[in-house]
């Protein structure tokens, strides 16, 4: 299959997960928030309080995108800013309680929307498919590597 074919499919096929994915968990919930609201709170949760520039930098987004995303979650009392004890001039990115709430929320969707996908496939499937991310990921970790090594 030539490459613009395989691109074309992966969209459709990527797009189309991702948007009933979203379907799903915005079904239940009481606060309108996008996919990117959504990675901004679990990129928290893993790291605990975070800065804009560190929320910018593992997103790919500017500065002043991360602002307009953290204040509408501010708004909705998902997240709140906090100053640091340590730097006063440092502004802390957490979740509040609602904001963990709705990701348990949203942990409970994906898991449910995730095993929905996969029970129609066999254990030997779901290998074949976490086989070939990963080595897509890996193949993904060498080209930007040696691209790295050629500045």
């Amino acid at each position: 299959m030539e490459i613009a074919g395989i691109l074309e499919r992966h969209d459709k096929l990527t797009f189309e997960i991702t948007r009933r994915l979203a379907a799903s968990i915005r079904e239940g919930m009481s606060h309108p928030i996008t996919q990117s609201h959504i990675r901004l709170m679990l990129f928290i949760r893993s790291k605990g309080g975070s800065t804009a520039s560190d929320i910018a930098a593992y997103l790919g987004i500017t500065l002043s995108a991360i602002t307009s995303l953290v204040n509408k979650l501010t708004a909705l009392n998902l997240v709140t800013r906090v100053r640091s004890n340590l730097d006063r001039r440092t502004v802390i990115i957490d979740l509040t309680e609602s904001g963990k709430e709705m990701l348990q929320y949203i942990d409970t969707e994906r898991k449910e929307f995730f095993n929905m996908c996969f029970s129609c496939l066999t254990d030997e499937e779901i290998d074949t498919y976490f086989r070939i991310l990963e080595k897509i990921i890996t193949q993904l970790a060498n080209v930007n590597e040696s691209k790295s090594r050629t500045f």
